[in-house]
């Protein structure tokens, strides 16, 4: 057997190269400036932004999907209009931006009804299917990065995503990888773009489609009813009311976040729910008031087994700097403390709203000092919210310059 030598192997590489490059019919050296280097990334101010904060990264594709007439369309157009107006969505803050919702479904009946009772809403565009909006997997759908130009930096929902590219199969990798491919365009030129999909009839926690639909996306988000926030078990049509997890799920580039909403049959949109693990967290808030601080091992074994450990954890990760504080105690464990709201903690929300005030501008909302509560000579601090309460309270706002 020949010694490999493989300095020799790669100085014949080497000059191999070279002869091509000056051969006349070879290739031309690589520019180099089409490249950007790792320190540059590094240096540069890409911190992601939120059009809603925590919920919709901008500049990404995000598939949101739901089982068929569950409301997607609705709070779609309701997370819309909070993004044109730059008013808050379900509590979360957004950044203004313009809004196009490319219908390829609803007929005009429907959308009027629905925009009647959306606050903002006028202010959205709408690319209508009597319109001739473009299918993604026609040579029209450039017409969309002339929109993308024309507004700069919009945020574009496709209402439904098979709706926009009839005739295909949406199982198919050979048929979505061409639009897929249309849509990461899109998005490379400035916009957000928000995919309205379905689910399964069996299971509403999933979606629809083939591989390259998921694969391209950045980020994912799925609405379906839950019993309990941390689990995928679905309601039945025989429960009272349902709540709705609205959140990422398997998939994101940014974070994993959730909220909780229901659908106001009187109003005919969605408002915030209260979340169903209300107990366990004001259980978990009462271990850590009366025995702060206190390590998570210890909480848990207070606890005991009524819940499960990943469940408890879940919770305490996700009410850090809400409802407790953490630093590193012995030995790296974490100590929980309580943040102090009165003396009746902890807090449900029957027993404590807090909100900003609906009637103050930002800039006003950003100069309220603090906000104190007193009750039975016990005095604490909560800026900038209002805090509301059953029990008579004291509120003194300092002055809103």
């Amino acid at each position: 057997m020949e010694n490999f030598d493989l300095g020799e192997t790669l100085y014949s590489d080497e000059k191999a190269t070279r002869e091509l490059l000056n051969r006349k019919d070879g290739l031309q050296p690589f520019d180099l400036s089409r490249l950007t280097l790792g320190s540059e990334i590094s240096a540069g101010d890409y911190s992601a932004t939120f059009l809603v904060d925590k919920i919709l990264p901008e500049n990404s594709i995000t598939l949101f999907y739901a089982r068929g007439g569950s409301g997607k369309s609705t709070i779609a157009t309701q997370m819309a209009s909070a993004i044109v107006s730059s008013k808050p969505f379900m509590g979360l803050d957004t950044i203004k931006r313009p809004v196009v919702i490319i219908d390829y479904e609803n007929p005009l009946a429907v959308l009027s009804n629905r925009l009647k009772v959306i606050d903002g809403s006028g202010e959205i565009y709408f690319w209508l299917g009597g319109n001739n909006p473009p299918q993604l997997n026609k040579s029209k759908w450039k017409e969309l990065k002339t929109l993308v130009a024309t507004l700069v930096n919009p945020l574009i929902i496709i209402d439904t995503l098979s709706s926009s590219c009839s005739g295909l199969d949406i199982l198919s990798n050979g048929d979505f990888s061409p639009i897929m491919h249309n849509i990461v365009e899109l998005r490379n030129i400035g916009s957000t773009v928000i995919l309205l999909h379905h689910t399964p009839k069996q299971d509403e926690t999933k979606y629809i489609g083939a591989s390259t639909i998921y694969n391209n996306c950045d980020h994912i988000l799925a609405m379906y009813p839950v019993k309990t926030p941390d689990t995928q078990k679905e309601m039945t049509d025989e429960d009272d009311a349902k709540i709705y997890r609205l959140g990422t799920k398997d998939k994101s580039r940014f974070e994993h976040y959730a909220i909780y909403v229901e659908f106001d049959y009187d109003k005919k949109i969605f408002v915030p729910s209260s979340d169903p693990d209300q107990e366990v967290i004001d259980r978990l808030y009462r271990i850590i008031a009366d025995n702060a601080p206190i390590n998570q091992r210890d909480i848990l074994k207070e606890f005991g087994s009524d819940e499960s450990r990943g469940k408890l954890k879940r919770l305490l990760n996700r009410n850090e700097g809400r409802l407790w504080n953490v630093t590193k105690g012995e030995h790296n464990a974490k100590d929980y403390r309580p943040i102090q709201f009165s003396s009746f903690s902890p807090i449900s929300n029957e027993q404590l709203n807090i909100r900003k005030p609906d009637i103050l501008s930002d800039r006003e909302t950003d100069q309220i000092n603090n906000v104190q509560i007193t009750e039975n000579n016990e005095l604490f601090s909560y800026s900038p919210a209002v805090l509301q309460t059953e029990k008579q309270t004291i509120i003194q706002v300092e002055e809103i310059l």
